[in-house]
């Protein structure tokens, strides 16, 4: 039972998000670019649940952003996957790291995954790419990212936390 409470938590989490970028966020420009919440929300998946849970929601977030994008279906579901399961494994020998290492992996991974992204892109014939400022699309999407690393990372802790009524075996009470 927990892990399907998880499952719907995951689920309506990356929908809300996947909806707030599109119809918000992406309106929303500093200095030109827009941030990427998705990303952030697959990045910090991955430092709190680890690579496989973190490339799980990586794909679907990314999958579910592509849906909307004018870029090939699949190319940020494999780069958020990909930098969602990296920043993972990075953080399993760190476990015990302060919360403000696990808030600076965030920066980082955000930053790996614009360029991954924009590489990939420009892999697949994405030629209007070639015109985006990559420096500052990285800095602005990492820094906000960084910004909203803490809640980011609570939410991805709480979309894998069992539920306390959950775990009680059945009769007992308190």
């Amino acid at each position: 039972m927990p892990r399907l409470h998880s499952t719907a938590r995951v689920i309506a989490m990356v929908t809300l998000v996947a909806l707030v970028q599109v119809t918000f966020v992406s309106q929303v420009r500093i200095a030109g670019v827009a941030p990427d919440t998705l990303l952030l929300l697959s990045v910090a998946s991955g430092v709190v649940a680890g690579p496989d849970r973190g490339a799980l929601i990586g794909f679907t977030a990314g999958l579910a952003y592509d849906m909307f994008l004018q870029t090939p279906l699949g190319m940020s579901a494999l780069v958020y996957c990909v930098v969602a399961y990296l920043v993972g494994l990075f953080q399993l020998p760190l476990a015990g790291q302060p919360q403000w290492w696990r808030a600076m992996s965030v920066v980082g991974a955000s930053a790996l995954g614009v360029v991954l992204w924009t590489l990939t892109g420009l892999v697949l014939g994405q030629d209007q790419l070639l015109g985006v400022s990559l420096p500052r699309v990285v800095v602005v999407v990492a820094l906000v990212n960084g910004v909203l690393s803490l809640p980011a990372l609570g939410i991805a802790s709480w979309m894998y936390a069992p539920l306390a009524a959950a775990d009680r075996p059945l009769g007992r009470v308190g």
